[in-house]
């Protein structure tokens, strides 16, 4: 079955089942601290403060040892009619392994701190091609038939649930006292208000400083490159480091955004960024 890297600008006609995988220009993403998954599914609103809750779904996935929190449109326009979609996937997910893969002759999907972004400059070994990538299991907007089937369900846990909790309430408070304090235990988790407040702060600062580096990187992706010229690094370490086939220093455009050091040298613009 045939892989489709799809795009705002997606304009090939399908008339056979494929499985669309979405860019990351349908969805936000922040890479999570490295605490459990219930843990990162109770703080993963945070980590999104600027989007509304009404036109996002967040979740939280896991790739090897990390996790990342997604917020996800509730509602998807895609341009090619339901019959022929198969499944529908991240590239976060299914292009993990790759550093680069070529989307179309202007747009590279490259990763940045285990993060991808869609880039207009490729890497080396930028990979050209993705039908035989092996797929994760994973999807994501699934059938109305089967949301239906899937809310109908959640309605039967609640309504059990409440009458489960109607006949609990005549527990003495000290037991639920006791599940809180494992709760806490079993999710090495402190057990004091000020220090679950600590390390809640601990995680608005990480959230800042990757909303940062985001920002500095959307800076960099819209340099005003003279025809001709273009990038042929671009990388990530505390700072950033780009080179561009340059026809001039392009210290003008980057000293507005950032802490430049540079060189300009054989028709080659160097800079660390900060």
């Amino acid at each position: 079955m045939k892989n489709i890297l799809y795009t705002k600008d997606f304009n090939q006609e399908i008339n056979e089942k494929v499985n669309v995988i979405l860019t990351p220009e349908f969805y936000w993403i922040e890479k999570l601290p490295k605490v459990s998954q219930k843990i990162a599914k109770k703080i993963v609103k945070s980590f999104f403060k600027e989007l509304d809750e009404k036109e996002y779904n967040f979740e939280v996935i896991k790739i090897k040892d990390m996790l990342f929190g997604v917020a996800l449109p509730k509602k998807l326009d895609i341009k090619i009619p339901k019959k022929y979609i198969n499944s529908i996937k991240l590239a976060q997910i299914e292009l993990f392994d790759f550093d680069c893969v070529k989307i179309n002759n202007n747009k590279y999907l490259q990763k940045i701190d285990d993060i991808l972004f869609i880039l207009p400059t490729p890497k080396e070994n930028c990979k050209e091609e993705i039908q035989d990538i092996k797929l994760s299991k994973k999807n994501f907007y699934q059938s109305t038939n089967n949301n239906i089937l899937f809310i109908a369900l959640i309605f039967a846990i609640i309504n059990i649930s409440l009458f489960l909790n109607t006949i609990s309430l005549k527990k003495s408070t000290s037991t639920l006292y006791q599940k809180t304090t494992n709760y806490l235990k079993s999710n090495n988790l402190p057990t004091t208000s000020f220090e679950l407040d600590s390390i809640y702060q601990n995680l608005l600062v990480k959230q800042k400083i990757q909303n940062q580096i985001k920002q500095k990187l959307s800076l960099i992706t819209k340099t005003p490159l003279k025809k001709g010229d273009y990038f042929l690094k671009l990388s990530f370490d505390k700072k950033f480091f780009i080179i561009i086939k340059a026809s001039k220093s392009y210290d003008p455009y980057f000293k507005k955004y950032f802490k430049v050091k540079s060189t300009y040298q054989n028709n080659l613009y160097k800079a660390s960024l900060q």
